[in-house]
């Protein structure tokens, strides 16, 4: 997946294993990337299943992100489990802190390159 949408992943579109998410700011915008890559799809002889499909979502829950026309930021009950949990007591209490910061940090930095 990552190959064949490489020139459109992180400008309108993610990838993430079998799942495509279209990302657009307008609706006719959104329709250009849409043809796109349906385009790619047809020319790789790959199908997208309909039940699978939703089409001309405002907003949509991704892997831990809401995407929608102003962007992509963090699922606010995701930033909620950092922010409420409790302070580490010890070693590995910190490690997993740091972890989960870091890679909430990487996603953040990632999304707004």
């Amino acid at each position: 997946m990552d190959r064949m949408f490489r020139p459109y992943i992180d400008r309108f579109v993610v990838c993430y294993l079998d799942d495509i998410l279209v990302y657009s700011k307008t609706r006719e915008e959104h329709l250009e990337h849409l043809k796109l890559v349906l385009e790619v799809l047809r020319r790789e002889q790959l199908f997208a299943k309909r039940a699978k499909c939703f089409w001309a979502q405002p907003q949509v829950e991704y892997l831990g992100h809401i995407v929608s026309a102003t962007g992509v930021k963090m699922d606010p009950r995701k930033v909620a489990v950092v922010h409420d949990r409790p302070a580490p007591q010890n070693l590995q209490e910190l490690r997993s802190f740091l972890g989960l910061t870091n890679y909430f940090r990487r996603a953040t930095d990632r999304l707004h390159e």
